[in-house]
């Protein structure tokens, strides 16, 4: 009797990215865009329920404009991606009409990964995902654990301590904990990559 062929199961991977627009023109534009590369598109229209959405599901991408509903509201949902359980290390980038040099470093430090102008093609936001996906996604989430510890001892604690704040012997119990997570959370995904590099193609 011949062996039977095992037939090959393809297993697809769903793409997620959250969308939060409240221009209808703009919202059409770009969840052709991200559905042509493959994401499945949470759309939502004002800062409320970007945030909800933020806290309650996870994404893998996330596409924010800086003013919602006449309301400069992007900043504070970038904040709530990187202070949230679910998305702090999901890759996230700023979509909006005005983006120059200074813009683009303002995003950043809110917490995006990558800004792009409101007049793009699909090509412009492969650029932009590419440029998120240069930072790791442990990298991402250690980065952004280890400052909502920092925020958090700095508004619990005397200010002489916060002085000490980058030796983690002089956290209190809870938060040094937590930050020591992080870090081998990070090292065992850092450790991970590198072998995966060395390892042949």
């Amino acid at each position: 009797m011949e062996p039977q062929e095992e037939q090959k199961k393809e297993i697809t991977i769903i793409k997620r990215a959250l969308l939060v627009e409240d221009y209808e023109a703009c919202q059409r534009v770009m969840s052709i865009f991200l559905q042509k590369l493959g994401y499945h598109v949470d759309l939502v229209d004002d800062s409320l329920t970007a945030i909800q959405k933020v806290q309650s599901e996870a994404y893998d991408l996330i596409i924010v404009d800086i003013n919602l509903q006449g309301h400069r509201a992007g900043k504070k949902i970038i904040k709530s991606i990187r202070e949230s359980e679910r998305n702090v290390d999901t890759s996230s980038i700023v979509w909006s009409a005005y983006v120059n040099k200074n813009d683009e470093e303002e995003y950043l430090s809110w917490g995006a990964d990558a800004a792009l102008k409101k007049e793009c093609e699909i090509e412009d936001l492969k650029k932009s995902i590419q440029q998120c996906l240069l930072t790791p996604r442990y990298e991402r989430k250690l980065k952004y654990k280890l400052k909502i510890l920092q925020k958090k001892w700095q508004e619990n604690s005397p200010a002489e301590w916060i002085k000490k704040i980058n030796d983690l012997r002089h956290l209190p119990f809870s938060i040094r904990e937590k930050a020591m997570h992080s870090i081998n959370e990070y090292q065992q995904w850092s450790n991970f990559h590198a072998n995966e590099k060395k390892s042949p193609s």
